[in-house]
């Protein structure tokens, strides 16, 4: 009989060959005899589709539309966020959902899950934001981690989107890839506060909010100009919104790249982390975003 670690789930998942199978096995902790896996024809298994991505766990890079899911801003107007789901290795503190990820690791020991996508986002949005908790943590970063590939996320006035649209088109990613730079700088500051001063000009709110369709749009269509304008636009909202996420180093590596690119913008709640340099050029020391797909057949 083989024997694999203890876990509180039985998984069924893809595999093309008896000794794949058997190896899967041992590291869900299912066991089966060896003949008798053997024995199960092709037919009978099937191709089944695995319950969860071993041993990964995402960053949630968000492109634009930073606080959109906060009512404080979708209640306003509503307005949408688009982020990548990447797997890259980054550091912590950087606007990259990296708090949400600890606590994915902390639910799902195994792997990112497969099934139930926008149900297993729930379950991480509730397992984050405890009653305790003095500040809520946006469904976008649950969401961007749980979902690969490129998500826009539809908010109206509520922590939940109204709509969540997703894409893995093979071609999107590919471009988005080639065109994405993330520049690091200092990490944000320990007991950062971006909510101690807020202007919430209908105006500003309005710039950010749209951010997300230009975007998603943009994308679509691999225009580098549109997907520049709304990474700027976003970029602009938030940091007058909240002027605090605008910090003077984040100002001026900003302003270096600024020139030379489409649009510069900075993921997640800002103060520091990674620039989201938008360019075909290479930048030196700038990371290239690795997105997450899943397997197309």
């Amino acid at each position: 009989m083989v024997n694999g670690p203890s876990l509180p789930f039985n998984v069924w998942f893809v595999c093309h060959s008896c000794s794949h199978w058997l190896l899967c096995v041992w590291v869900l902790g299912i066991s089966c005899y060896a003949d008798d896996v053997r024995a199960k024809s092709s037919e009978k298994l099937g191709f089944l589709c695995c319950m969860y991505d071993l041993g990964v766990f995402p960053f949630r890079i968000e492109l634009v539309g930073a606080w959109v899911d906060h009512p404080f801003i979708s209640g306003v107007l509503p307005g949408s966020v688009v982020t990548i789901n990447v797997v890259n290795n980054f550091k912590s503190k950087s606007g990259l959902a990296s708090s949400s990820r600890d606590v994915a690791k902390k639910l799902w020991s195994t792997g990112i899950p497969l099934v139930n996508l926008e149900e297993n986002a729930k379950l991480l949005f509730d397992a984050e934001n405890t009653p305790e908790k003095e500040y809520i943590s946006g469904s976008e970063d649950h969401i961007g981690i749980i979902y690969p590939g490129i998500t826009r996320t539809q908010y109206n006035g509520s922590y939940w989107p109204e709509e969540i649209e997703s894409t893995q088109d093979p071609l999107l990613v590919a471009w988005l890839e080639s065109v994405i730079k993330l520049v690091p700088i200092s990490s944000r500051k320990e007991n950062f506060n971006p909510r101690a001063i807020e202007n919430l000009d209908r105006s500003l709110i309005r710039l950010l909010c749209e951010s997300g369709e230009l975007c998603w749009e943009s994308i679509h269509k691999k225009d580098l100009f549109g997907f520049g304008e709304a990474i700027n636009n976003s970029f602009e909202g938030k940091t007058k919104i909240l002027p605090l996420t605008l910090t003077e180093e984040v100002e001026v590596a900003r302003n270096i790249h600024l020139s030379s690119s489409y649009g510069v913008g900075i993921s997640g709640a800002g103060g520091g982390g990674y620039l989201t340099v938008i360019t075909e050029e290479n930048i030196e020391d700038a990371v290239e975003p690795k997105i997450r797909i899943l397997s197309q057949g």
